[in-house]
């Protein structure tokens, strides 16, 4: 496949067909959304006509792995999901270990409540994954690529089936790839709908036909990673991102953003808001801007109490903070992280409480088992919730949640053990005045039976 082959592809869809731009607000940007409801996802040749794989096919000839990760370092972009792990970091630790093999992974195991990017990322434009995917094989120096992809997303596995076949069809992938002598091709791996699968470890272990349970940490996969090789793991968004950098280049990227969150990144929104959906931004627009300006505020009579950042892996964010940025320093001010950018919108009929006991029945439901703070310090948080929202609480049990949580997040053997008290954290420290009328047998929601009045 030469470059005047791609054209001539798309100059031929281009001459039959016009395709539509979509933006739901003024204030959108759309990089990485390009495609999605622009073009049909199983057809390659609309995706070329689109500007794609012409991105692959400049890395391949006009660079090599160290301006590739250079480029990627100039952008600033960090991993799109919970770490934000700068991305050519990542690809520099890889590259520098000499191995006979090594392996790129796309982590689709989209599994926390509230985020649903990845899945219309996969549904509705796979080839920027999968041509995101080559960049970062080549990069690497890995021959050797796996999607990983949540069970559940059984459309997303068909749209994902169908590019890799179209793509090895014309050369993109398997043997000399674009004719450049490169060798690289993609297998499919299907999560057996286990949470902690989404911690790049556990993903790890599922692929290599184990029980998906975290491993300890060093050694890194960019040094021991998939069969004992060195392995790098990209979530879709990132991926997505890198084509878009390549193609167009790092200050395309990177005039978005903050001075330490680079770039756009595209936000779910779900929960009491008139406008849910999903929208890509500016990395740094407010919280507040966001949920009143761009989703037109709270339904007709009621009132946003919270805002959930980052699901049970993120935190509640009260109203004196809602000027704050969405950008990955979002930690240092709330104890919340920006996760992958789902977020949910809280009124006064949702119960923070009660919300912060289903997070933690959720990790505890999700958790392999491996480590003792997720094994039995998650068990007890939930114990001592409970008889809070029992109306049997006493006034040290929130000292005793507060000592838990830390313990549990200093030391879980992986970030998704972590982070599961980041919202039972952010609630003590937001909104401790609801867990101290839980103590004295009221709930503002009327959810939880704590009083007489809840029954």
């Amino acid at each position: 496949m030469t470059l005047n082959k791609l054209t001539e592809i798309k100059n031929s869809i281009l001459a039959n067909k016009k395709f539509k731009k979509i933006k739901n607000d003024d204030r959108e940007i759309r990089l990485i959304l390009k495609n999605v409801d622009v073009i049909d996802p199983y057809s390659i040749e609309e995706y070329i006509a689109n500007d794609g794989y012409l991105a692959a096919y400049k890395a391949l000839t006009e660079m090599n792995r160290e301006s590739i990760i250079e480029e990627i370092k100039k952008s600033g972009l960090r991993g799109r999901s919970g770490g934000a792990f700068p991305t050519g970091i990542k690809w520099s630790f890889s590259l520098s270990v000499e191995a006979d093999e090594k392996y790129i992974i796309c982590n689709a195991d989209e599994g926390i409540p509230g985020d649903f990017i990845d899945r219309i990322l996969l549904e509705k434009d796979p080839h920027a994954i999968v041509e995101g995917l080559i960049i970062g094989a080549i990069a690497n120096d890995a021959n050797k690529g796996y999607f990983y992809i949540r069970k559940e997303y059984l459309a997303a596995h068909k749209t994902i089936e169908k590019a890799i076949f179209a793509a090895r069809k014309l050369g993109f992938l398997g043997k000399n790839i674009f004719d450049q002598g490169y060798d690289f091709d993609i297998e499919i791996r299907i999560g057996a709908g286990s949470y902690v699968c989404g911690e790049e470890t556990a993903l790890m272990e599922s692929i290599e036909g184990k029980r998906g349970t975290s491993r300890a940490k060093p050694p890194f996969p960019a040094v021991r990673g998939l069969f004992g090789k060195p392995t790098c793991v990209n979530n879709v968004k990132t991926l997505a991102s890198v084509t878009k950098i390549i193609l167009n280049g790092a200050e395309s990227f990177n005039k978005y953003g903050t001075e330490n969150s680079k770039g756009t990144n595209i936000f779910s929104i779900s929960g009491k808001v008139k406008k849910p959906g999903f929208y890509e931004l500016p990395l740094g627009i407010s919280i507040r801007e966001l949920i009143f300006g761009i989703c037109q505020g709270p339904l007709a009579g009621k009132t946003i109490t919270s805002v959930l950042v980052g699901g049970p892996a993120g935190g509640f964010v009260s109203e004196d903070k809602w000027n704050s940025p969405l950008d990955y320093d979002l930690f240092h001010i709330n104890r919340t992280m920006l996760g992958a950018g789902g977020i949910v919108v809280i009124d006064e009929t949702i119960c923070i409480v009660d919300m912060c006991l289903m997070f933690l029945e959720f990790g505890l439901e999700e958790s392999c088992g491996k480590c003792s703070p997720c094994r039995y310090g998650t068990k007890k948080q939930i114990a001592i919730l409970k008889s809070i929202i029992e109306g049997k609480g006493k006034p040290e049990d929130l000292e005793e949640l507060k000592n838990l949580s830390e313990h549990i997040l200093s030391s879980s053997l992986c970030g998704l053990g972590m982070s599961t008290s980041f919202p039972l954290l952010s609630a003590l420290m937001n909104y401790e005045e609801l867990f101290i009328e839980h103590l004295n047998h009221k709930c503002r929601a009327n959810v939880c039976k704590c009083g007489e009045n809840n029954d």
